[in-house]
């Protein structure tokens, strides 16, 4: 594969979906100098959510309102009602954390 041969390794016989964020992630570090840990550092993340959803609200006419009584599946999700003027269109949950069984 095309990662095998930027990372001077032996080819795969097989690559599964869940080899391709692994891979990724080697590339980037090892080939671009990327670390997502330092990226994270530029990007705080409610910094980068608010900036992500202004686009969309601008883009799209849509609002965002944090709602936390809305329910989840884990403590970590974060729920937001999409509204277009005062009309209730949608739902955005935003599950942002690995965890094991994810």
């Amino acid at each position: 594969s095309d990662a095998c041969k930027v990372l001077d390794a032996p080819p795969l016989e097989e690559l599964n979906a869940w080899d391709v964020a692994f891979y990724t992630d080697l590339i980037k570090r090892e080939k671009l100098a990327l670390d997502d840990e330092q990226l994270k550092e530029f990007f705080p993340l409610e910094d980068t959510i608010e900036g992500l959803l202004a686009i969309y609200s601008d883009l799209l006419g849509l609002h965002f309102v944090l709602n936390s009584s809305l329910p989840t599946w884990h403590e970590d999700v974060v729920a937001y009602e999409v509204k277009k003027g005062e009309e209730l269109v949608g739902h955005l949950y935003l599950d942002q954390f690995t965890r094991d069984g994810k």
